[in-house]
């Protein structure tokens, strides 16, 4: 993308349909795609050869090839593993590891479609939150080796017990965006989390029983498919008058894109201010994300594009009077 305008580079033809693509943290010439198919591929690109995949592996996850992988994450560099976290249109949660391709453990954790995943903020403890159509928000706990190689079990097959946490009562319909907050205070995490009832969550974890604690709730007026924090520097996690404030980018199916300002106050207060709005797409907006153009400082220099479905639009935008 040049100047504001798309130029193509390729193009790609399947027979399955890809439900979520995301890049390595650790390695930006590594991506991998979640298919219709019963699994997940694992690319390599170069973008300076005529064949911009170089390399492609597939890693099989669910045994009946019409099952759907719904979402994948890569683990973070802080954990220096190769493993994906991926979501099952079965409500199982899978653990594949991208260098030996094979799907490692799994966990039956929803009652319809695993709709996300996200891996947990914590140094410490590996572990993936994720969220399903049943309005369920869950913590798992990994089992890896020291070395972070290997993940066995993360709990017995068709069974709830161990390092994991269930919670349907925060979300009044299936629970579709988890974004993990960087901010760790007294080993707590918080999360935001996106729903189909419409509404976004801020949402804090506490360290000692992982019982999901809802402290901000703002409507979107759209179900909340993706979340994404936006990297400028007038967003600054930690502002020195001990104020917490960062900015985030929703998609919001037919409402379009929302993007809105979170911040805590140093008397533990938070808000969530909509900062714009982009309504142009004709159907449902699933996803979206922004590029910061040097050398910007501030939302205005950020150059948005997203995309909807059934009209298969794709729009660069800006905001103004942010």
């Amino acid at each position: 993308m040049t100047d504001e305008e798309i130029q193509p580079i390729d193009t790609y033809s399947f027979d399955y349909a890809i439900l979520d693509l995301q890049f390595s943290p650790s390695n930006p010439a590594k991506f991998a795609y979640a298919a219709s198919n019963g699994g997940i591929f694992v690319c390599s690109f170069d973008s300076t050869t005529d064949d911009f995949i170089v390399e492609e592996k597939f890693i099989r996850v669910a045994a009946c090839p019409d099952t759907l992988i719904l979402s994948l994450a890569w683990a973070p560099p802080h954990l220096h593993s190769d493993f994906i976290a991926v979501t099952l249109s079965t409500g199982v949660i899978s653990m594949v590891d991208s260098v030996r391709l094979t799907s490692q453990s799994k966990n039956y954790a929803h009652s319809l479609e695993a709709w996300v995943i996200a891996w947990s903020t914590a140094i410490d403890c590996p572990a993936v939150y994720s969220g399903g159509d049943d309005s369920a928000l869950c913590f798992h706990r990994l089992k890896m080796d020291l070395q972070l190689e290997t993940v066995f079990d993360a709990l017995p097959r068709d069974t709830l017990h161990g390092e994991f946490v269930h919670d349907s009562k925060i979300h009044g319909a299936g629970v579709t965006s988890i974004l993990p907050l960087w901010i760790n205070e007294n080993n707590d995490e918080y999360l935001l989390t996106g729903s189909y009832d419409e509404y976004v969550r801020i949402v804090q974890i506490k360290s000692d029983v992982r019982k999901p604690q809802l402290l901000l709730e703002k409507r979107l007026d759209g179900g909340v498919w993706q979340l994404r924090q936006l990297e400028v520097p007038e967003s600054s996690i930690v502002e020195k008058n001990g104020k917490l404030s960062f900015m985030v980018l929703a998609s919001c199916m037919h409402a379009g894109c929302r993007v809105f300002r979170i911040c805590r106050m140093a008397d533990g207060n938070w808000s969530i201010e909509i900062l714009g709005k982009f309504q142009e797409h004709e159907s449902m907006n699933y996803a979206s994300d922004a590029r910061l153009e040097a050398p910007g400082q501030s939302l205005q220099d950020l150059t948005f594009v997203s995309t909807s479905f059934y009209d298969k639009k794709l729009c660069v935008w800006k905001l103004e009077n942010a």
